[in-house]
């Protein structure tokens, strides 16, 4: 629909009242200067923060961005926070494949592809407010670690299939010595 509106700037905020409407000008802000084309609200760069974040939460979040980024060497600290900005040649770009939680990372991944510049910027999410998400946490974790493996073993399968592969084959060959000596 922005598209067809033919909008300049896209923002996007979960609708669980986690992500503080004051912020948008903060997203905003590097679009408008020019210096990115996809900006993230990210509660773990430098001035961000998550009040009353559950510690499984941020592992996980912390886990899903090690494997988002081990893929697409990006370097993003929250691949997962639902507040984001898009510039109007972001629109035209990226596509929104994916329907579920693993979209956060799809777009990521498109916008690196695409040569878009992508920006984090602080900003606070809450965790104080009434819970909205259908999701639980291991289901969103799950869901989204699982498409980031998948597209970490298509870009890097030596990675993903070959080290795993080393240590089987490690372990096969020191119980085949074993059984052998005994």
């Amino acid at each position: 629909k922005a598209k067809e509106m033919n909008t300049d700037i896209l923002v996007v905020l979960d609708s669980d009242g986690q992500h503080e409407p004051a912020d948008i000008p903060i997203l905003l802000d590097p679009i408008q200067r020019n210096e990115a084309d996809f900006v993230i609200g990210s509660r773990f760069v430098k001035g961000g923060g998550s009040q009353n974040m559950p510690s499984y939460r941020k592992l996980g979040i912390k886990v899903i961005s090690a494997a988002s980024n081990l893929s697409s060497n990006l370097e993003i600290q929250d691949t997962q926070s639902g507040f984001r900005a898009f510039s109007k040649l972001a629109l035209e770009r990226l596509r929104f494949d994916a329907e579920g939680m693993e979209l956060s990372l799809e777009m990521l991944e498109d916008a690196h592809e695409k040569k878009l510049v992508i920006k984090e910027v602080p900003t606070v999410i809450r965790y104080d407010v009434p819970k909205g998400s259908n999701f639980t946490a291991l289901s969103h974790g799950f869901t989204v670690l699982a498409w980031a493996a998948l597209s970490l073993s298509q870009k890097k399968p030596l990675l993903v299939l070959g080290l795993p592969g080393i240590g089987l084959l490690a372990t096969g060959a020191a119980m085949g010595l074993n059984a052998m000596t005994t």
